[in-house]
């Protein structure tokens, strides 16, 4: 067996423990989706391509080490793993790194995955990240996060279902942020923009970002990042962050 195909072992209720042996270098899309009581996955080298939504809802499984063969792991792949606290990548794999658990790819310019069950109470994404990857922290478990200038892009549905989420910094140079970014995040309570209103409005331009609009309030030209989030910890602020 070189290949695992498309949605071969969906639905499984039985799964508890996978290896993937070095002679698979292909799992294909959904192959492992909604198995609900694997707890553990053992990848091997040789493996290579890890499909579209290939672990989505396997809401036992706690960690998973990336081998260094890997070159591409799909959309989604990891998503809705609510018991997924790291994702770690051996130092010698070519596309893809990881730091603290949290999946980047290799030159850490992209979020890929921060794990679903990851708890810490403020997340700063890293000054060389520009993109924020399509569902990358679904569901994921911190209060703030900090999106730091680098940013440009912040994909579709990149914090969807981040019930925890409190407070927001996003930083200036955001050009797109996609449809439902920040969709179902209930809890937000401020956001903070290093722009102006105008600018937030050429970047928003009316798309349901945050999950109710009425309850949020937005602080313009914030300028610092810590800042930001520190006093979103302490309360509502009227005004802006000077």
């Amino acid at each position: 067996v070189v290949k695992i195909r498309n949605k071969a072992f969906e639905d499984c209720m039985f799964i508890n423990e996978l290896y993937i042996p070095g002679n698979v270098s292909d799992v294909g899309a959904d192959a492992f989706k909604n198995c609900p009581v694997l707890e553990t996955v053992e990848l091997s080298e040789g493996l290579k391509n890890i499909g579209n939504g290939t672990f989505f809802s396997c809401e036992m499984l706690e960690s998973v080490n990336i081998p260094a063969s890997v070159e591409k792991i799909g959309d989604s792949a990891f998503s809705m793993c609510l018991s997924l606290n790291s994702i770690n990548v051996n130092t010698e794999n070519k596309f893809y790194s990881s730091v603290d658990g949290v999946l980047y790819n290799k030159d850490m310019t992209e979020l890929v995955k921060y794990p679903s069950d990851k708890k810490t109470i403020e997340y700063i994404v890293p000054d060389s990240v520009v993109k924020i990857n399509y569902r990358s922290c679904y569901g994921a478990h911190f209060s703030s996060v900090v999106i730091p200038d680098s940013v440009k892009v912040i994909e579709e549905s990149a914090f969807y279902h981040s019930d925890t989420l409190v407070t927001v910094f996003i930083g200036k140079n955001v050009e797109t942020i996609g449809t439902s970014a920040f969709g179902y995040c209930d809890n937000i309570s401020d956001v903070y923009y290093s722009g102006n209103e105008e600018q937030w409005g050429s970047i928003a331009k009316g798309l349901h970002i945050i999950g109710s609009d009425k309850d949020v309030n937005y602080h313009f030209d914030a300028e610092k990042t810590v800042d930001a989030v520190a006093f979103g910890e302490c309360g509502k602020i009227a005004g802006d962050i000077k």
